[in-house]
């Protein structure tokens, strides 16, 4: 495993009128959080057919910001109908998850699965 860091989905700095403390900065974009997440699986060397952002499916735009609260995040791996396995990425807010990421690997079924485990450790899962 790599020693990437973690993905934010809320940037926080330090708090300049409370020492000690932190405040809230911002999100990212879906974009950047997808693109760091491709990367750092491209990296790893995990992406074999592809892996590519899911929002035109079900979602808002690419460049929309992340909404505040967006910390719980689910990956999972599924056989495909006719071949290869696909990797599902998605950020689960109240009464609503928006698919982040689609994957598909033709290296098995394990394969799948290390993809989906390392996307959710990246996202924070």
């Amino acid at each position: 495993m790599s020693a990437t860091a973690p993905i934010p989905l809320e940037h926080w700095i330090p708090d300049p009128e409370r020492p000690g403390y932190l405040a809230f900065a911002g999100t990212p974009t879906y974009r950047e959080v997808f693109t760091a997440l491709a990367g750092a699986l491209a990296a790893e060397g995990l992406v074999d057919e592809y892996f590519a952002p899911g929002l035109a499916i079900d979602g808002p735009a690419l460049d929309a910001l992340v909404p505040r609260g967006a910390r719980r995040v689910a990956c999972w791996a599924a056989t495909g109908g006719s071949e290869g396995h696909y990797v599902h990425v998605e950020l689960v807010y109240p009464g609503r998850r928006v698919r982040l990421a689609l994957g598909k690997t033709f290296l098995g079924w394990d394969h799948a699965w290390a993809i989906a485990k390392r996307a959710a450790e990246l996202l924070g899962a």
